[in-house]
């Protein structure tokens, strides 16, 4: 079970996106490794679901900002698996929006990306730095 967070990086979850990141290489290696076997390997990594998660990692609202317009339910999002992994494919990104993102954000340049995550870990440092004062 991976994330999208295997495939950005996201302020404040740095160890978070990291085990991410290995679950993505670790996927798309024993894919390969399995190729022909008849073996299915799937990656999936879902986005923003409804769950307790975000309460329980002190995250309320999500990790970045605007995410909730890829919230889905928890529902959606094992149908979509499952339905995605009966079809063999590779990754699965559950979720229409969510997927939409997911397969154009190779488009965006590294450099802007990495701007953003700094931009939204600046205001996450300064909101929390406000609740401190």
């Amino acid at each position: 079970m991976g994330s999208g967070a295997g495939y950005a990086a996201m302020p404040n979850a740095a160890v978070y996106t990291a085990s991410k990141h290995f679950v993505r290489a670790f996927t798309e290696s024993l894919r390969a490794q399995l190729a022909d076997t008849g073996i299915i390997v799937s990656e999936a990594a879902p986005g923003p679901v409804e769950s307790e998660f975000d309460q329980v990692a002190g995250i309320e609202g999500g990790a970045t900002p605007g995410q909730g317009v890829f919230r889905i339910t928890a529902q959606e999002c094992a149908t979509d698996i499952v339905r995605e992994f009966e079809k063999g494919t590779p990754v699965i990104f559950p979720g229409r929006s969510y997927r939409l993102l997911m397969k154009a954000q190779p488009l965006m340049p590294r450099r802007l990306v990495a701007g953003q995550v700094a931009q939204a870990a600046r205001k996450i440092r300064g909101k929390a730095a406000k609740r401190a004062a």
